[in-house]
């Protein structure tokens, strides 16, 4: 089994550098000792914990190849067959009112959002083999708004094992959304007409400003460290938020889409008692769906930004 250099680092760790942490200042020498073998026998039980992670993932993985067989047969129903005689074919809006009816997802969906996701097909997991993190994916029939057929999220986890063993969320990374001409659901677009005032012709142009949209979702997040200080807090906040709404699609939305669909599911207490969501308080709820306002940079549009498109002349 690999053991990371933390591990290494924290095994070697002196007396005397035991000694400078506060809460052991004040014991003597050979109790400290006694402590050390304590900490060994720690990184002992975290090992262990580590095994289990590992075997628990393998687990993991054989589990998503048996519910995948499922969930292809659940797509081919709510897609419905192309051969069907019946004018209604499968179950139109499913994961539209899917969305709708779960309270965090409904409340990052903006009006103009639901023209769109009226063309979302079907929302699929897929664990990631190179690190502990998932993807999310998300298909769509052709549709008036984007070129993409799929949009993904992908969750990057990292392990460290020290003390004790902890996941990190490293980063997300999302989709670039090709957006058909003027049919970017994350900006605003205001005409703005400006006239030269030496020769009397006007200029409109265009003012491209971010706006609440749920596909902002696909924006990715990641702490680089060229961030300043006050900008790592800010990311972090949306990272943990980020990676709460990922879970509830994993744990959630996706296994039990149905019976969002159906109502049976829009019990508050029902919700609140699954683990995924029960972290997932009030203010993170709202702090995820302001970070989702596209008030961050973008690569497709940017904000504020101008765009001359026409001219004519005053006399016109």
């Amino acid at each position: 089994m690999h053991i990371p250099h933390t591990y290494t680092h924290i095994h070697k760790l002196t007396v005397e550098e035991m000694i400078s942490q506060t809460c052991l200042l004040g014991i003597p020498p050979i109790v400290l000792k006694r402590v050390d073998e304590l900490r060994k026998l720690q990184i002992e039980t975290t090992l262990l914990e580590h095994e289990l992670q590992e075997k628990i993932r393998n687990l993991q993985f054989q589990y998503a190849n048996k519910v995948q067989v499922i969930l292809e047969k659940r797509s081919k129903i709510v897609k419905g067959n192309e051969k069907q005689e019946e004018e209604t074919k499968g179950i139109p809006l499913f994961w539209l009112k899917v969305l709708l009816h779960h309270p965090i997802t409904r409340n990052l969906i903006q009006e103009h959002d639901e023209f769109a996701l009226k063309y979302l097909d079907d929302i699929q997991i897929e664990l990631l083999k190179k690190d502990p993190g998932f993807s999310l994916h998300f298909f769509f029939s052709q549709n008036p708004y984007f070129e993409n057929k799929t949009l993904t999220k992908v969750y990057h986890l990292s392990e460290e094992i020290g003390l004790t063993h902890n996941l990190f969320l490293e980063k997300t990374e999302g989709t670039k959304i090709f957006w058909k001409k003027d049919k970017d659901l994350c900006v605003d677009i205001e005409e703005i007409t400006k006239r030269n005032v030496s020769t009397g012709k006007c200029k409109t142009y265009r003012k491209y400003k971010p706006c609440k949209s749920f596909f902002n979702f696909f924006n990715g997040r990641q702490i680089t460290e060229f961030d300043r200080e006050n900008e790592i807090f800010e990311i972090q906040t949306q990272l943990e938020a980020d990676f709460e709404l990922g879970n509830i699609f994993k744990d959630t939305i996706i296994p039990l889409a149905v019976l969002y669909f159906s109502g049976e599911a829009l019990s508050l207490e029902d919700i609140l008692s699954n683990s995924s969501e029960s972290s997932f308080s009030g203010s993170n709820t709202n702090y995820l769906v302001n970070s989702l306002s596209g008030s961050g940079s973008r690569s497709s549009s940017g904000s504020d930004q101008y765009y001359s498109y026409s001219s004519k002349s005053e006399n016109d």
